[in-house]
């Protein structure tokens, strides 16, 4: 099944209190208004004072709005939630506009030279990473510290939002992608979960039975971003990355992402032909149908959907760090909350991205579809969060992965060139012609680095 996708009928079927459709807008993003006389369903932040909107609002009220890179409706209701308390008693408004991510560098540059920005924006580190870097964003700092500093975040991932030594982004959420594995396959066929290259192909080649149509490994090789994110992770576990520590240098054509692609080229002959087209869903499935003893995916999903379509496998379902050569990686697309600095009312915005950073809030935009690990300590330890069923039955997977965002890294490092690379699917490309067009790797590299060069120019 695949994943849910926020469509403009799904829009309309929005149903909160008091909610005015405004406008569904020109191709690339929707949106939903509530005003400021809405009753919220949720309460506000106490921990912190000046959480709502100021009273001195010019006459006729100021309109907020959200941008969300996020496809779930049941996400948006809840950040609009949010924004219903923060107004609530004035006479502003408040909208979130959720805004397809192969959509956002356009609609944020025309946003920017028409200084028509929103408030306050939603996104993975590598759709805005660019634009902090360029001043496009105010920095959080204040706000951090008012969360509890510092402290409170995976290191790793907040300095991914950073410049200068200042914070721009406020993670409130991680994504996490790496090794998922069926425990009841591997016991059966005598080896353990790997956590080495050469562990991996041992156990990719022990699990491995087409006459039973089971397979050793599983992941998505055709031009997808999932894919891309998952040649990008492996490559960093051998210590290849795309693009140097500055950010700016490609260094794909390296003696280790040579070797990453000689590896994965043994890896997948321990897969299934259908590889070749997959995209999101398919690796999942492989786990709870039982397909692959190992896969390389999003680790949260495939536990979620197990629970969804197979629950029966859920406690044979096991996750770990993406097995390495010379260091263990994570996959990790965060989530965090930004300020324009172009906005019209910046010390208000970031009064909202504060109280959408609170943990009680946090932990209701990560029980949606349970998608979204919280980032801080604070919103881990709400009881509300564990009480939920779906949780307490994955907690001790869901512990492991809050250890595992140590080893976070995010596509092609969260350079602020990485959106070129990713809207190009190269790294995913360069897989299909060393698998499927039995190419050398060594030729690949070298033609792929080229043409990563191109892509950012």
């Amino acid at each position: 099944m695949a994943e849910k996708k926020m469509s403009r009928r799904g829009y309309l079927k929005y149903l909160g209190a008091g909610v005015v459709v405004a406008a569904i807008g020109g191709a690339g993003y929707y949106y939903y208004t509530t005003t400021g006389t809405t009753t919220p369903n949720t309460t506000a932040s106490t921990t912190t004072p000046n959480t709502t909107a100021s009273t001195t609002t010019p006459a006729g009220g100021y309109g907020f709005e959200v941008w969300d890179l996020h496809s779930e409706e049941s996400l948006a209701n809840v950040i609009q939630d949010c924004i219903n308390s923060f107004i609530a008693g004035s006479s502003n408004t408040g909208e979130v506009l959720i805004v397809p991510e192969s959509d956002f560098y356009a609609k944020f540059s025309s946003a920017l030279a028409a200084n028509a920005l929103p408030d306050v924006v939603l996104s993975d580190v590598s759709y805005v990473k660019s634009y902090i870097e360029t001043g496009a964003f105010v920095p959080l700092d204040d706000i951090i510290e008012q969360l509890g500093g510092m402290a409170q975040f995976p290191e790793p991932v907040m300095n991914l939002y950073a410049s200068q030594g200042k914070h721009y982004g406020i993670n409130v959420y991680n994504t996490e992608g790496g090794l998922n594995y069926r425990k009841d396959i591997l016991d059966k066929y005598g080896v353990k979960p790997p956590t080495t290259w050469d562990e991996w192909l041992n156990v990719a080649k022990a699990c491995t039975d087409p006459s039973k149509g089971i397979y050793g490994f599983g992941m998505a090789s055709g031009t997808s971003v999932i894919a891309d994110w998952g040649v990008s992770t492996i490559m960093k576990t051998n210590g290849a990355t795309i693009f140097d520590e500055t950010g700016e240098n490609v260094v794909f054509d390296s003696p280790e992402t040579v070797e990453t692609f000689e590896f994965l080229k043994q890896l997948f002959q321990y897969a299934p032909k259908e590889t070749a087209s997959w995209s999101w869903a398919e690796s999942k499935r492989a786990i709870w149908d039982g397909l692959c003893a190992t896969t390389w995916y999003l680790m949260i999903s495939t536990i979620k959907d197990t629970m969804r379509y197979n629950s029966a496998v859920l406690p044979y379902v096991g996750i770990a760090s993406t097995p390495k050569k010379k260091e263990y990686a994570v996959f990790n697309a965060p989530s965090a909350w930004l300020v324009p600095s172009q906005g019209k009312n910046v010390e208000e915005a970031k009064k909202l991205a504060y109280l959408l950073s609170t943990p009680q809030w946090v932990v209701k935009q990560g029980l949606t579809e349970i998608d979204y690990v919280p980032a801080t300590k604070d919103a881990m330890a709400r009881p509300e969060y564990w009480a939920d069923s779906r949780i307490d039955q994955n907690k001790d997977l869901i512990k492991s992965m809050t250890d595992l965002v140590a080893y976070a890294y995010p596509y092609a490092g969260g350079a602020a060139k990485s959106s070129a690379v990713i809207g190009a699917n190269l790294t995913s490309q360069a897989l299909q012609e060393v698998l499927y067009k039995s190419r050398s790797p060594s030729d690949v590299v070298t033609e792929y680095q080229k043409k990563i060069e191109d892509a950012i120019k």
